[in-house]
């Protein structure tokens, strides 16, 4: 295809031959000016320039040594940027290969916009994720806050999907991982609809259809149904006992399970609580405000009780009941001879409390105010096997006056006595500084059982 320079060579050597042969005429003008504009036109029409004022296209590559200004977009299968591109507004359909960063023009690290650095790193203001999250490492800011609850449980996983119609859960489980539930296991998970906020999801473990799949039924009364990526835990079971143990925190206290063997958590669940114990008020045990609630202390330590003056100590005393002849250790308290004494030797000593005895000191002699405890019942004193309803109240008695009130509830310990010395032995060992107040039920009397509370002073 001619070229302009072409097209200008090819009109001289014309007008050269006309003038050598001296016929150079009004024929000959024409004859140029009408060569001249069919060549012309054949370039307007032509592909050897890119046009202006309709839409062109070029096989070939096009060089924009200036640069490019574009308002309505660029569309292109493939764009390769050697240097750098700048955009307001980009759009992708496909992938996108970049040797250097990606990032927003206003980036300024650690303070302002985005990035995303070739190898792999990125800063962004916040992340909203719909799926998982995964990593090998995650690094907080030294302090981890969480609002809710945090299990430790036999139990537990994360939900990759849910069938609803089938009541059919599958854990999301990495590769070698093993399922930690099991049949009967009674779970809970909370999650946010984003809409109505936060519900809870009650269901039961009853079949497993393989490694990651489980069937499930909903708690009684309930409709929500477990939820995609909720995560979930295993806080008792209805069967196995190795599986009714779990212990959970919130933000104002530590509460410690056992026996968990159904949905809601009683009174005889709780173990152990540390901090805020005042919703233990719902088990009707009104201990208001931050303290300890304990099932049983065994401690090899000392106890000092501090008075509210904030300076007075009083260590508190190491009972053993009645004196028999052997080694005993400083501040162990025994009784002998009707008499209550403490040991004040700083070495163990074998001697046998009395008056005069140096490494002793009497608390309370015989005679004087002698010490009563009187028990009453509610409901009467003899009842038939099965059929106990009834309260028992000790009272303490000093001389004429009811102490009853001054005598903390750790000294008051009850004991039966029936034919059956295993349940003997539970019952006596669970109500070790029970309090001065007792309910018997009917599990608790079978076989002519007897009941004696014995108090510490």
């Amino acid at each position: 295809m001619s070229t302009q320079q072409d097209l200008i060579d090819q009109l001289i050597d014309y007008i050269d031959k006309a003038i050598l042969k001296n016929s150079v005429s009004n024929r000959h003008v024409a004859t140029v000016l009408s060569f001249l504009n069919e060549k012309l036109k054949d370039f307007a029409e032509g592909d050897t320039f890119l046009r202006r004022k309709q839409p062109d296209s070029t096989l070939f590559l096009l060089q924009l040594l200036g640069g490019l200004e574009v308002e309505k977009g660029v569309k292109a299968d493939n764009i390769e940027v050697l240097n750098e591109l700048l955009a307001n507004t980009a759009s992708f359909t496909g992938n996108i290969s970049t040797s250097g960063d990606i990032s927003s023009s206003d980036y300024a690290c650690k303070m302002l916009g985005w990035l995303i650095s070739a190898i792999g790193d990125a800063e962004f203001n916040s992340v909203h994720i719909r799926g998982f999250l995964e990593s090998d490492e995650f690094r907080y800011n030294r302090i981890s806050v969480v609002s809710g609850e945090t299990w430790n449980a036999p139990g537990g996983g994360i939900i990759e999907e849910v069938d609803p119609l089938e009541r059919i859960i599958y854990l999301k489980l990495e590769p070698g991982e093993l399922a930690e539930i099991e049949i009967d296991d009674i779970c809970k998970g909370k999650f946010n609809d984003s809409v109505t906020g936060f519900h809870t999801s009650y269901f039961r473990i009853s079949e497993k259809i393989d490694e990651k799949t489980f069937k499930y039924i909903l708690r009684s009364g309930t409709i929500l149904p477990p939820q995609k990526t909720m995560h979930f835990v295993a806080y008792g079971n209805f069967t196995n006992e190795e599986r009714q143990r779990s212990s959970y925190s919130t933000q104002s206290y530590v509460r410690y399970l056992t026996g968990v063997n159904n949905w809601e958590i009683t009174k005889e669940m709780i173990a152990m609580q540390l901090g805020d114990l005042s919703n233990l008020k719902l088990f009707d045990i009104d201990m208001t405000g931050h303290s300890a609630y304990l099932r049983n202390v065994y401690m090899t330590g000392v106890i000092k009780q501090i008075s509210d003056d904030g300076v007075t100590e009083s260590r508190v005393p190491c009972f053993k009941g009645e004196w028999k002849a052997g080694v005993y250790y400083y501040y162990d308290e025994v009784t002998h001879n009707g008499s209550s004494w403490l040991c004040i030797s700083d070495k163990p000593t074998t001697q046998e409390p009395e008056e005069g005895a140096t490494d002793w000191l009497e608390k309370s002699a015989a005679g004087k105010d002698a010490v009563v405890v009187n028990i009453m019942s509610s409901n009467g004193n003899i009842f038939q096997n099965g059929s106990v309803s009834t309260t028992l109240t000790a009272y303490v008695i000093k001389g004429d006056t009811d102490i009853t009130d001054s005598v903390p509830d750790s000294r008051f310990s009850w004991e039966k006595e029936s034919n059956n010395d295993d349940t003997d032995k539970i019952f006596n060992e669970a109500h070790v500084g029970h309090g001065h107040v007792l309910t018997l039920t009917p599990d608790d009397v079978w076989g002519r059982a007897t009941f004696n509370c014995i108090v510490s002073l």
